[in-house]
């Protein structure tokens, strides 16, 4: 059964995907900026629109802040966020196998054994023609750490739950 979570979360996927080629464009024409900054920027935002606000509200608002999309923004010299960036995180995104399937790390072509820790979801990406992964579209795939190892997730393989964090880091 997909959750809410996933529901707003398969839809972010879709977003970058409709909006990257655009973004990209937008990117490699800025003079003053560095592109790679720009789209870690638009990224954040959106996730922190898209992604964090529909989360909020479940969760009844409050001080309630998912962890920095990737590697956050770079607008604010103090913070990864660009909307309130004083907030510190209180949940971060897990994935989980769905029911009974074997998850599979593109990256190593090895089962994963998840029951030995998280799946802490960093990024939406896509498995490179280089046989490594890359934030482009059609954005098929998460990218997350599993015992500090990068692991690429299809997204028909996983299901995305808010995990609270011991302590707002």
């Amino acid at each position: 059964m997909r959750t809410y979570l996933d529901v707003v979360m398969q839809a972010f996927s879709r977003f970058l995907s409709a909006s990257w080629e655009v973004v990209c464009e937008v990117a490699s024409s800025l003079e003053q900026v560095e592109g790679t900054e720009f789209t870690s920027d638009w990224v954040q935002a959106n996730w922190e629109v898209l992604v964090e606000t529909p989360f909020r509200e479940i969760v009844g608002f409050g001080a309630a802040f998912l962890e920095p999309y990737g590697e956050g923004a770079e607008c604010n010299e103090t913070s990864s966020r660009v909307w309130k960036p004083e907030a510190l995180p209180t949940h971060r995104i897990v994935c989980l196998p769905h029911e009974r399937a074997a998850l599979l790390d593109l990256l190593t072509d090895r089962v994963l054994e998840v029951t030995r820790g998280p799946l802490i979801f960093d990024h939406f990406a896509v498995k490179s023609e280089r046989e490594w992964h890359e934030e482009a579209p059609p954005f098929d795939c998460a990218l997350a750490y599993h015992d500090d190892q990068e692991v690429l997730l299809r997204l028909d393989q996983i299901s995305f739950v808010a995990q609270e964090l011991a302590e707002p880091v």
